[in-house]
């Protein structure tokens, strides 16, 4: 007698990281991109992206970026677009060099669900320091015209959060980057753990997840008191609490 057993069905991911580009505008002392060897720089090319997201029947959510800078590529509006007829969550990691007010726009009209910006430092020193290029205050005026034009147009979409990388270098800024936040309407602050592999300041001696001493805990339990008092939610990705 012969016994048939049927194969178990594939299960694709409905959660997936797709890079739009390799390319940045940035020379963050603390990137892998900035200090370790990498493939040449190029764009993902909107053919290419549908290939790529045809293959998954179901996807619940999509994050457009990985080393480079996602608004450097100009079909980011329409791969939004395109994930968006399909029901996907979409959102994406961003320096806000260049979200001037016609990618702002663009991105509110694709129906992006998420905007986070990536700032690691309260001064333009320090954010120069960090992230090799002096674009502070061209930051913060971005920031503050794109949610001016998501008030004025009463778009509740993208939703604007602020993820800061928190070492030992730039931890003593994070009050003074709660209230830069506060300031420019941004509601939801997330402390990110360093990632090193002992190259310019992503060195393990600037880490602080297992390595934090008492003074800086301490300043970590203020700033969360500090998000509360302001009405901001303060999260640290992938822990309980930012402490």
């Amino acid at each position: 007698m012969t016994i048939s057993i049927a194969a178990p069905p594939i299960t694709l991911p409905r959660s997936i990281y797709i890079e739009p580009t390799s390319r940045c505008n940035e020379l963050c002392q603390q990137c892998p991109r900035t200090l370790l060897s990498r493939e040449d720089d190029r764009d993902l090319s909107f053919d290419n992206f549908c290939f790529i997201v045809d293959q998954f029947p179901i996807l619940d959510r999509v994050v457009l970026h990985g080393l480079g800078e996602p608004l450097l590529n100009n079909e980011l509006p329409r791969m939004i677009r395109y994930l968006k007829a399909r029901g996907t969550y979409v959102l994406f990691n961003s320096n806000g060099i260049l979200l001037n007010a016609k990618r702002g726009q663009e991105l509110i009209d694709a129906g992006l669900d998420e905007y986070r910006l990536s700032m690691d430092g309260a001064t333009r020193a320090t954010y120069a320091q960090v992230r090799g290029v002096d674009a502070f205050d061209k930051i913060w005026r971005n920031v503050h015209s794109f949610i001016a034009m998501q008030h004025e147009q009463q778009a509740s979409k993208p939703a604007v959060s602020l993820w800061f990388t928190a070492m030992k270098e730039n931890l003593h800024e994070l009050p003074g980057l709660i209230d830069l936040a506060f300031g420019h309407g941004i509601r939801e602050i997330h402390l990110q753990r360093l990632v090193y592999f002992e190259q310019g300041l992503a060195h393990s001696k600037q880490a602080l997840f297992r390595r934090s001493t008492r003074e800086e805990l301490e300043l970590v339990r203020k700033c969360e008191e500090l998000c509360k008092q302001s009405g901001i939610a303060f999260n640290a990705a992938g822990s309980a609490t930012p402490v």
